[in-house]
């Protein structure tokens, strides 16, 4: 399992890599409806607009940079031994699915059809997951969820 965790991060560095693109783009949008606006007989309709737009911007930078952050925070995964508990970082194998602990994107697949599921460890289950080592079990929704590996 050792050789997925590559091919498992690249998966969701490009999905990161597109919500960076996405932001930057829709906040330079933003940026240009703001520079656009012109001042208009209707008094205060010019600043609630350009107000609008600039807050426009500013939420597409906010998450460009979180988009941003969570790249960085991949980079630091990428240079890490295998786990042997459940931290970010980590691949954890269960009966049902293959998870990773990192940025909480959910269901994804890799270039090879790999299914996977990014959680964050701030998740209830990744919460639950913290911590614990192959052959351990946590219980999430009424349902038993045993954990068969964790690299």
């Amino acid at each position: 399992m050792n050789s997925l965790k590559p091919e498992i991060l690249k998966a969701i560095k490009q999905v990161l890599s597109l919500r960076v693109e996405a932001a930057r783009k829709a906040m330079a949008e933003a940026q240009e409806s703001a520079n656009s606006e012109e001042k208009s007989s209707a008094g205060d309709k010019y600043e609630t607009s350009r107000a609008m737009s600039q807050n426009q911007r500013d939420m597409n930078a906010r998450q460009m940079l979180e988009a941003h952050n969570a790249v960085m925070e991949l980079e630091q995964y990428e240079k890490s031994k295998p786990y042997s508990n459940a931290f970010p970082g980590a691949l954890i194998q269960t009966q049902d699915a293959l998870y990773f602990m990192g940025p909480g994107l959910g269901k994804l697949a890799s270039e090879n059809g790999i299914e996977f599921i990014s959680l964050s460890a701030k998740a209830p289950l990744g919460n639950l997951f913290m911590g614990k080592k192959a052959g351990e079990s946590v219980v999430f929704q009424g349902k038993e969820i045993r954990i068969v590996e964790v690299m």
